[in-house]
């Protein structure tokens, strides 16, 4: 069946109070084949989407043939902008990683068997990596295939501060760009510079298999150095630790500086095998976070098997704390993160349906997106599963994208279209575009009362102009009571009301803010008195007196002899303006009005206990 590229919207009417992420909006994208998603990055205008696109049944620009890379820009909300796809006319993947120059252009990062289309060098063997530089409109500015005559895993990518990119892989053998191999598998770190140019490239590992995951920042002084999480079987090579004697592979941690040389690494783990997945690295020491299938060595407290295993870690690299998290089935991180209050956020998947897990959807061996907040001690605060009944995968980790505290996007493969998902089309793998917020944190916020006019002339053309204070992360609905006294134009913090020619009566304008996790209580109304302006005479309200109506160049007001001075007068204009405010010390007054231009006023007495409102008319 064919299928087009779909978009469903999930928008809560209501606030939402948990203490858990809520699933905000969602959106779909793919065609009849199956679909896989390589990175996402935040942008100005909403995300950027890496997939890969193996036929052109959505008519994508740019496709070459075979398997292309496919771009995908999307608004805040996850609605399609455009597409683009790059490669040639073999294979080429999704890419693992985009990145943003702080010119506007940015580094994709991925793998390529073509030698024509954009590409124009010879591959070295299988395939070979691929990073292409992209001006803003996304048009090639470069792109340089490098390798070893073996195949090559990609794995991620990281701007440097002088404009340049580090490369992070796994190769298999030496040759061609590949100077060392240790052994079977070995991790090969790249530096480019802006021009494309390869700087060096370094290759850590030992004689038997080493994989890396993520590279992430690490210090600025006294040098700029990067880390580099992965796992290792055996000492030996580059590697000189080792936590178990058998051949389970351990977490590794390397950092080296922007020149490539090692300038320390660390192993933790047990006697089965452990992977590191994501690092953070902090002011104190770092966390990272890994899958582990251990129970003994450095890891404790592992009753769950394949389990979360989260590591906090001071300066010198010595564990603080550890703990696992996970149930019966298979569990596996692919992201850690901070939040405000000192705790973490974990994201992965998983299996199970017991333990640490909640809310699992699937059925047997099905993977679900796993979400845990934890509290600085790595206590759990929150724990739940967003997914269908089928698949919900993550192929590494560059496929969320942070907004804030407990606020992402989140970007998967998913097949069934149940559950949480509602824009899947079963029996296909697509990509399954969501946000998960906290909403106890982004509930929006009640505006305070409105400002505006407290007089209004329904037979003036102008409108009445009513604002609030404008509310980070929301927007303003406005309400009008009663509706039939005019029309609305609403804006972000503001609102026009044209009134209805010939209304008259006392109007109630509220607001309320709204926001993807719903919509606040509605503000205390401000009250606007909207009259037609025609008859206007000579006013006696309450023994008090103001003359002439219409004036020209002054106005008499007599107040009753039993009302305590002063008396406040203030005159606007129907767009409630103030064009004269003062004080009257006196029963008998005259006022010169010379100065205001000609048209329908208000006039407000502001009494020890009213006010006192009317209309006059300056010629």
């Amino acid at each position: 069946m064919k299928k087009t590229i779909l978009l469903v919207f999930i928008i809560y009417a209501s606030v939402l109070y948990s203490q858990t992420p809520e699933l905000t909006w969602q959106s779909c994208y793919g065609a009849s084949s199956n679909d896989y998603i390589g990175a996402i990055l935040k942008s100005d205008y909403g995300y950027l989407l890496s997939a890969s696109a193996s036929n052109n049944e959505l008519q994508i620009p740019g496709y070459h043939g075979g398997s292309d890379a496919w771009v995908i820009a999307t608004d805040s909300l996850g609605n399609f902008l455009w597409h683009k796809c790059f490669g040639g006319t073999r294979t080429e993947s999704e890419f693992v990683k985009i990145l943003e120059c702080s010119d506007g252009t940015y580094y994709l990062f991925g793998s390529s068997s073509s030698e024509d289309g954009d590409l124009n060098t010879p591959i070295q063997g299988m395939n070979d990596l691929w990073l292409v530089k992209v001006d803003s409109e996304f048009n090639i500015i470069w792109q340089r295939a490098f390798g070893s005559p073996a195949p090559e895993e990609v794995r991620d990518a990281i701007l440097t501060s002088d404009g340049g990119v580090i490369t992070l892989a796994r190769v298999y053998a030496a040759g061609y760009n590949v100077s060392v191999a240790f052994g079977m598998y070995d991790i090969w770190v790249c530096k480019f510079g802006a021009d494309g140019e390869m700087e060096w490239e370094k290759t850590l590992g030992n004689q038997y298999n080493d994989n890396a995951i993520k590279i992430k920042k690490g210090r600025t002084d006294p040098v700029e150095t990067y880390y580099i999480i992965g796992s290792s079987e055996y000492s030996g090579g580059m590697v000189g630790c080792h936590v178990s004697p058998s051949y389970g592979q351990d977490v590794i941690v390397y950092e080296i500086d922007r020149g490539g040389n090692l300038l320390w690494h660390q192993c933790y783990g047990g006697s089965d095998s452990d992977l590191g997945k994501d690092f953070i690295s902090l002011p104190d020491g770092f966390v990272f976070v890994a899958s582990s299938a251990s129970s003994d060595f450095d890891v404790s407290g592992n009753t769950k098997g394949n389990a979360i295993w989260v590591v906090r870690c001071n300066q010198a690299g010595e564990i603080i704390w550890q703990r696992t998290y996970g149930g019966s089935g298979r569990e596996w991180p692919v992201y850690i993160d901070t939040v405000a209050n000192g705790g973490f956020v974990v994201i992965g998947n998983s299996s199970s349906k017991d333990g640490d897990v909640v809310n699992q959807h699937g059925y047997g061996a099905t993977t679900d997106v796993w979400i845990l907040a934890l509290d600085s001690l790595g206590n759990i605060l929150s724990s739940k599963c967003f997914g269908s009944t089928g698949w919900e995968t993550f192929f590494n980790g560059n496929s969320i994208a942070r907004s804030g505290d407990f606020d992402y996007t989140i970007a998967v493969t998913s097949r069934f279209n149940d559950g949480d998902v509602t824009c899947a089309t079963y029996g296909n793998d697509d990509i399954w575009l969501f946000e998960i917020k906290d909403c106890t944190y982004y509930a929006p916020t009640t505006p305070s009362t409105p400002a505006g006019p407290a007089n209004a002339c329904s037979a003036s053309p102008n409108p009445g102009v009513y604002t609030v204070p404008n509310i980070t992360n929301q927007t303003t609905e406005w309400k009008l009571e009663p509706s039939d006294a005019g029309s609305i134009i609403t804006g972000k913090d503001s609102l026009l009301i044209y009134w209805s020619n010939g209304y008259e009566g006392t109007v109630a304008i509220s607001a309320r803010g709204i926001n993807d996790c719903g919509a606040s209580a509605w503000s205390p109304p401000i009250y606007t008195q909207v009259e037609t302006c025609a008859g206007i005479s000579t006013h006696s309200l309450n023994g008090l007196k103001i003359w002439p109506n219409p004036a020209k160049t002054h106005l008499n007001i007599e107040i009753p002899a039993n009302v305590q001075l002063p008396v406040n007068i203030q005159i606007s204009d129907v767009s409630g303006r103030t064009v004269l405010s003062q004080q009257l010390v006196n029963h008998q007054s005259t006022l010169d009005v010379s100065n205001i231009r000609r048209g329908v006023y208000f006039c407000i007495l502001q009494y020890p206990l009213q006010n006192i409102h009317g209309k006059l008319v300056i010629q």
